[in-house]
């Protein structure tokens, strides 16, 4: 019997490796690279897979999609006129630079046309509920404060809502993972399980994440490559003015910016 290969792949940008290395040659990041062990199909489950069906252009169905505005002319136009529905989108930015506040808003608007999960894993119900009625949003949001990412998914699975938030990403956990909340390995299967969910089940899907001190999204590189969209919500502390920009968008330009003014 033949001993099983190990392999080493970076946890920020996937270069793969047979020998363990210091310093990624590929991000130059340091300690990164963790140890994978390659699996391997047996002869039965290998006969067991069947081939899919492949289709020519002229026999897929194409449908016309209708972006989910918000009626907010600075966050719609820098979605790209709109949410595109199915999609999986991050928002990213400072620790209390407004994230949470601004999603609230948009959910409160999309809420009068569309079915919204939103799903608090920093704050509990009664903060939620004191935000929401400072911004006097209406009654027809859905709220939960459970981080099990498992369980929400499940909720979603069920219950069909037009769009789920989650606020934020790195307080959720899997349960019963062998990781730890907000490794980089639970955040990659986080990110793989919701957006399997986004396109089967046509949910649209967005999340909150933090950033570094060197500014950019906590978390492996690869993340960013598995989203739709990554919008960053900017801002200087002696400025009330915020700025809501797209690093990435797969529907819609990157080039438009979107200004905000924060008030008490």
């Amino acid at each position: 019997m033949s001993k099983q290969k190990v392999a080493y792949a970076c946890n920020n940008c996937s270069y793969h490796t047979v020998k363990w290395l210091g310093c990624c040659p590929e991000c130059k990041h340091w300690n990164s690279l963790e140890e994978i062990q390659p699996s391997r199909l047996s002869k039965g489950s290998q006969k067991a897979i069947q081939a899919t069906t492949m289709l020519q252009l002229d026999a897929i169905e194409s449908t016309s999609t209708i972006r989910m505005c918000t009626g907010i002319a600075e966050w719609d136009r820098v979605m790209g006129n709109g949410i595109m529905p199915s999609s999986l989108i991050v928002l990213t930015g400072d620790p209390g630079i407004g994230k949470s506040t601004l999603l609230l808003q948009v959910s409160n608007k999309l809420a009068q046309q569309y079915r919204v999960f939103y799903f608090s894993t920093e704050e509990s119900l009664q903060q939620v509920k004191l935000r929401a009625e400072r911004l006097e949003c209406n009654n027809k949001l859905f709220f939960s404060d459970h981080a099990d990412l498992l369980q929400a998914i499940a909720t979603a699975e069920q219950e069909k809502p037009d769009l789920m938030i989650i606020d934020s990403i790195q307080n959720c956990y899997i349960s019963g993972a062998q990781t730890l909340p907000g490794s980089v390995g639970q955040l990659r299967e986080s990110i793989f399980q919701l957006m399997r969910l986004a396109k089967e089940q046509g949910i649209t899907i967005i999340i909150t994440g933090h950033i570094t001190k060197e500014g950019v999204i906590a978390g492996p590189k690869t993340l960013e490559h598995m989203v739709d969209a990554v919008f960053y919500l900017q801002g200087e502390d002696r400025w009330q003015t915020r700025i809501l920009r797209a690093v990435k968008n797969r529907f819609g330009t990157i080039n438009e910016l979107g200004f905000f003014e924060m008030h008490q």
